[in-house]
């Protein structure tokens, strides 16, 4: 079981954030939560924290369904795109910091229960992550691909196959430059993807223009007619006769 969670932080007029989540057994999202959070978070991982808080009862529910029904859960992956909330998560009060020490102490239930329902926090780059799709405003490729996923006209494993190197979310000194190469090799593959299907689209745009052929016209010439010699004769011709 694949469970993609993620917040949007503070993008509510009355400045609270919003959690956007989905369950996925490998061919679409069977089970989708977006949802405005009730009460507001002062970061994007307090925000991420509460966002969990909000949809891990959906992931127990969805476990204990299945095994009631005779199902085996053998892999329980729970997907973020924040570092400092998956350390959270996991550490519970260790990892806080003073920016983190006033989240309420009833969101580290979730420590406890990835530890009892045995959930793995699997980190996912931004880029990858289905909760964005409930949560933000997609545009273009992202959106399409996207929904082809949740819609499960595409494989869940087309998108986790992606990111099993687990790259991180924001770049600084200590990363690797294979890191940073990897990235720049999948950003040059999705400009040249997306200039193929665009190319694609103008031929299949112009695929389905007809054009007509109009031979043109060439006006018939009139011949020229010659005036008939008239038969009366004229008045000079009369008095001389």
């Amino acid at each position: 079981m694949k469970s993609f969670v993620d917040a949007a932080f503070a993008v509510h007029p009355d400045m609270k954030s919003h959690t956007g989540g989905g369950i996925s057994f490998g061919i679409g999202v069977i089970l989708s939560m977006c949802l405005k959070q009730k009460l507001n978070t002062k970061s994007s991982t307090e925000a991420e924290i509460v966002g969990v808080s909000d949809f891990l009862s959906n992931m127990i529910w969805a476990r204990m369904f299945l095994e009631h029904q005779g199902y085996i859960i053998d892999e329980n992956l729970l997907y973020q795109d924040n570092q400092s909330a998956i350390k959270i998560e996991k550490n519970g009060s260790k990892s806080c910091s003073k920016r983190s020490r006033h989240i309420n102490m009833r969101y580290f239930f979730i420590k406890d229960r990835l530890e009892s329902e045995n959930i793995e926090v699997v980190f996912c780059p931004t880029e990858y992550m289905v909760a964005d799709f409930f949560t933000k405003p997609l545009q273009g490729k992202l959106f399409h691909y996207l929904k082809a996923i949740i819609m499960g006209h595409e494989p869940i494993t087309m998108l986790t196959s992606k990111f099993e190197d687990r790259a991180q979310e924001r770049v600084g000194s200590n990363v690797k430059n294979d890191t940073v190469e990897v990235s720049s090799i999948l950003k040059s593959r999705d400009v040249n993807e997306s200039k193929r299907i665009r190319k694609k689209v103008q031929n299949e745009k112009l695929k389905k223009v007809h054009f007509k052929f109009v031979p043109r016209t060439v006006p018939e010439t009139v011949p020229e007619t010659v005036p008939e010699k008239e038969n009366k004769r004229s008045y000079a011709e009369v008095v001389r006769g």
